[in-house]
């Protein structure tokens, strides 16, 4: 009777064993809520996933610039390289001015040429 009753018991365990998985979460990355403090957070969707910048240590991460070249035919230059750096295909989104001046509560169209905001995505190398 104690035989079968350690059988029971063992052939319990090991079929739990057998029979349970061990399945890693994981989780969907999320856009960064949405600030108006110069938090320096940035997110997007890119062909409907999300896309957050990292630094090559896997930190959120972002740069950003926005300078006056000048009253000549430089103006007003807005640079934002957003890069996820993954070794050997960093993976990217660019946004950028060409003598514009950005303005609060102003949408602004994408397009080629001086005095229109631009964006690039890029990947590998």
């Amino acid at each position: 009777m104690k035989q079968l009753k350690r059988l029971l018991i063992v052939a319990t365990v090991t079929s739990l064993f057998t029979f349970s998985q061990c399945k890693k979460k994981t989780e969907e990355p999320q856009l960064p809520p949405e600030t108006t403090t110069g938090a320096m957070t940035f997110g997007c969707k890119v062909n409907g996933k999300v896309f957050v910048p990292k630094d090559g240590r896997g930190r959120p991460g972002l740069y950003c610039q926005y300078v006056n070249l000048g009253t000549g035919p430089g103006g007003w230059y807005l640079n934002i390289p957003a890069i996820d750096q993954i070794p050997a295909n960093s993976v990217g989104i660019n946004i950028a001015t060409d003598s514009l001046f950005v303005l609060e509560n102003t949408k602004y169209q994408f397009g080629i040429g001086k005095g229109l905001a631009k964006v690039r995505y890029y990947e590998g190398g």
